[in-house]
């Protein structure tokens, strides 16, 4: 197949990583693999992994030069004649669905967020069919625009178990953060993700401290960077509950399977549901169990109380107790679960499953069959 994802920009970010991860999985399995995005770090790396990507102004949102782009869009993709159109975000969306794109070809859309409803998050839902990376997801599109079943398809989102495995992280490299942030004998609590608004660091500073005021030698590590008064007010904020000494800001790192090699836990303390939650999948693919708020992707990710405890979201004295039980226990041997059911290879499989699917259907002029 020759299949080709639209993005509104290749730069950080779940949908672009997504993006790229599935262009490289794609040309693993000797199908031919173009992005069209308007640029961006990661497009470097759709080239070095063997596809193709075309530069193009599909992220302006410009209603007045929507047509124009609506066009030049249309006819590349004429020139090209994909199979498969996979439209990654909602501006490639409309100049797609502008260019009567969906007429011509074969169209899949993925819907990354609990994005508003309204007309503009709308043009997501006009494709063959729809992956949502989780259930929660998938509910809400259903329930916002009336999607049918046989239109929807759930394909989480995919964790390299290659790379995030146990026994393939030097000692020394968790040696070295464990000395570089002077955690000594701490028993260490991550949480990573950058530091912005609604993914919950007050909550997980709050149940550091509760934790510490409980005696225990807990040091909450914080990966990920964000504006500096953000980060000031978390770092007032940990020396008014009494946890200075117990947190620390590792800030933007790259090296996040040396922190799981460390971590005796990570939590996930998100206000609102998060579409997936990929770190909670990555610490699990290396054994280390997950607190985790109980909505969104967590709930698909984290089984309770196999491999991690799910507490009431905002709740910091929850999270603490969820926290110190995880502790108290034996690691778990949840790798297994993340191999069969986020693993890389399992995501492009389902991909690729559903768009001969889509043409099939297509070619035959029926409509789609709810997944299994």
């Amino acid at each position: 197949m020759l299949i080709a994802q639209l993005i509104q920009r290749l730069d950080g970010g779940g949908a672009e990583r997504g993006t790229a991860e599935l262009n490289r999985e794609f040309v693993r399995r000797g199908e031919s693999s173009v992005v069209v995005s308007a640029g961006g770090r990661r497009a470097a790396e759709i080239v070095r992994d063997g596809g193709r990507h075309f530069q193009m102004n599909i992220a302006g949102k410009n209603p007045l030069s929507a047509p124009w782009r609506a066009m030049r869009l249309a006819r590349f993709l004429r020139a090209l004649r994909p199979d498969i159109v996979h439209v990654r975000s909602r501006v490639p969306a409309w100049l797609h669905k502008l260019g009567g794109g969906r007429r011509r070809f074969a169209t899949v859309a993925t819907v990354h967020g609990f994005n508003s409803v309204n007309f503009y998050s709308a043009a997501m839902t006009d494709a063959d069919a729809i992956v949502c990376a989780g259930s929660a997801v998938a509910d809400h599109v259903r329930a916002a625009y009336g999607v049918p079943a046989e239109r929807l398809s759930l394909i989480p989102r995919g964790v390299d178990c290659d790379y995030f495995h146990p026994d393939k992280v030097p000692a020394a490299a968790a040696a070295a953060l464990r000395n570089e942030l002077n955690l000594k004998e701490c028993r260490v609590i991550l949480h990573i993700g950058r530091i912005v608004s609604g993914k919950g660091h007050d909550v997980f500073i709050r149940g550091v401290a509760a934790l510490r005021r409980q005696g225990r030698n807990v040091a909450g590590v914080i990966v990920g960077g964000g504006d500096r008064e953000k980060i000031a007010a978390l770092k007032k904020l940990a020396a008014e509950a009494g946890a200075a000494e117990g947190v620390r800001f590792a800030g933007e790192r790259t090296d996040v399977r040396a922190f799981y090699a460390l971590a005796d836990a990570l939590a996930s303390c998100a206000l609102k549901p998060e579409t997936f939650g990929r770190t909670m999948a990555e610490a699990l693919a290396m054994n280390v169990p997950v607190a985790a708020s109980a909505h969104g992707g967590a709930l698909d990710i984290v089984r309770d109380p196999a491999h991690g405890r799910l507490f009431p979201p905002g709740d910091a004295d929850a999270f603490a107790q969820a926290a110190a039980e995880l502790l108290d226990a034996e690691k778990p041997d949840a790798r297994e679960w993340i191999v069969s059911e986020f693993s890389l290879e399992k995501m492009a499989e389902a991909n690729l499953a559903l768009y001969r699917k889509v043409l099939a259907a297509r070619k035959h002029k029926q409509p789609l069959t709810p997944d299994s």
